[in-house]
């Protein structure tokens, strides 16, 4: 297969072979001399491929980070040895906040407050110009979940304000004012004071039954929750309760 170059200021183009190939390139002047030098080319049209390695202080399918949040992205590219990322860093005005350059790996630190919208722009290159662009969208948030503890006779369901409560009262988690709450992260437990043993540990659960608890001959118990969100933002309380 032959291709004529064409010239544009003194330099010669010439298409790619389709699907790369062993290339002589041929030069010959009007006195028929000739000179070759022979090329193997391989074709690539495949942008780097992009990986992240997130930290506990960043979800990004949630959508949220910390202010003091970073995660490490990574690029890799299937043949050719070496290839460079880009991070832009906008506020939710569209105002550039910060840029950086990396090559094969860099990591990546949230530069916003608490209550800011941060977009992140990630592009990945290799030598030849082939792309890749991801964005990330992250609300900063810093402010651990707010909740109360309070326990009730279940007979009135009425809240007690001693620190006293009948072997079949309940313990409730209220006023959670907050909807990013992590589930798994969170947890409840419940300890006989007098032994230290755990009667009772759960994850993240609203209202407690002590009716359905084994509270051995404990006559004080110690209830200790840790709440958390999605980038790990905790607040714990606890509660000393006699039966």
């Amino acid at each position: 297969m032959y291709f004529n170059w064409n010239e544009q200021n003194q330099i010669w183009f010439a298409p790619p072979p389709p699907s790369g190939a062993f290339v002589a390139i041929v030069a010959t002047d009007n006195l028929s001399n000739v000179e070759m030098t022979f090329l193997m080319l391989q074709i690539d049209d495949d942008a780097p491929m992009l990986t992240f390695s997130q930290s506990d202080s960043v979800s990004f399918s949630e959508g949220y980070a910390r202010s003091d949040a970073n995660f490490t992205v990574s690029c890799v590219d299937s043949q050719q040895p070496y290839c460079m990322i880009l991070v832009r860093h906008y506020g939710s005005n569209g105002i550039l906040l910060h840029s950086e350059n990396f090559t094969y790996e860099g990591n990546i630190a949230m530069q916003s407050q608490n209550g800011s919208t941060e977009i992140i722009e990630i592009v990945s290159t290799d030598p030849t110009g082939n792309m890749k662009s991801v964005t990330k969208t992250l609300i900063i948030d810093d402010i651990s979940p707010n909740y109360n503890l309070n326990w009730y006779n279940q007979m009135g369901m009425e809240v007690i304000e001693l620190p006293i409560i009948p072997h079949d009262g309940m313990i409730k988690v209220e006023n959670l004012f907050s909807n990013n709450v992590n589930n798994t992260l969170s947890s409840v437990i419940i300890l006989c004071m007098e032994t230290g043993d755990i009667l009772w540990e759960s994850s993240l659960v609203t209202s407690i039954d002590l009716s359905g608890i084994n509270l051995q001959t404990c006559e004080k118990i110690e209830l200790k929750s840790s709440i958390s969100d999605h980038v790990s933002n905790t607040r714990t309380k606890q509660i000393e309760l006699y039966i």
